[in-house]
This record gives structure tokens, sequence and C-alpha cells, in this order.
């Protein structure tokens, strides 16, 4: 199941703007996750962003709008790669069933947890255009 898709803003003010009050979704999460994650996603170049989920309707797929801060003057050099997530209901079980087709994670299993939607465990997978593909699990809390 799609469960979002990321896309990486300079202002998550403005962004939430043309989601929120010009498209109409509703702001389902708003927090920062910090750490090996971040590091991860930005080729090392930072160590936090703040994400906002954002939904159209209950149980359609998310929007996850990421900003990096801006204070460190770093968000031009951030590569913005389109990240699909998907939803799995094991995350040991998908990334068994992948390497049996020879497919390998890009990243090691990342926890993060959002204050509404509780905690959970990710992985990465890269396409081959060098898209991610990110398979996330809800982890028992």
């Amino acid at each position: 199941m799609l469960l979002h898709i990321d896309i990486f803003v300079k202002s998550i003010e403005e962004s939430a703007k043309f989601y929120v009050q010009g498209l109409g979704y509703t702001v389902v999460d708003d927090f920062w996750v910090d750490g090996e994650l971040v590091r991860f996603v930005s080729n090392n170049l930072y160590d936090r962003y703040r994400i906002l989920l954002l939904q159209i309707q209950y149980g359609s797929a998310m929007i996850e709008l990421i900003q990096y801060p801006s204070e460190l003057g770093k968000n031009d050099l951030v590569r913005n790669k389109s990240t699909i997530s998907i939803y799995v209901p094991s995350l040991d079980k998908k990334i068994h069933e992948l390497a049996q087709k020879g497919i390998y994670p890009c990243s090691d299993i990342f926890f993060v947890n959002s204050p509404r939607l509780g905690p959970s465990r990710i992985v990465f997978f890269t396409d081959p255009d060098g898209n991610s593909i990110e398979f996330l699990e809800k982890a028992v809390e």
C-alpha cells in the first residue's frame, strides 16, 4: 500500500499554504527527525529535518513535506530525491523477499517516532533511476 511520497521543500510554511489552503489537504503530523536517517537522506550534510505529513482524506496516501534547517544555508546543495514510501506489515519479510530476487537495501534500518502516528522502522532501496523506495513497518511500542 502506498503510504506517502516525499517532497523536499525550501519552506514548509509556503508549501503548506499551497497544499492545505489551496488544495485542501489536512495536516496529519508536524515533527522533527534527528540522527542517522537524516544523515543518510542528506548525504551527511544534515543531522535534522522537519516533516509535515498531509492527507487529502482519511486512509489516502499522504504527502510528506521535508525541510532541512534553512539557517545552515545548504538547502540548495542537497539533491532532492524522489521517494515513494510503501507500508508493509513486516519489514524483515519484505527485505527477505526482495533479497530472493537479488534486490538489496541501500541503507540500514532506521527507527522514527512520529508523535501522532507512533514508532516505525524503515529501510531504503534504490530503483534503476536512483529514486528511493522506502518500506515502512509500524513498530511495536
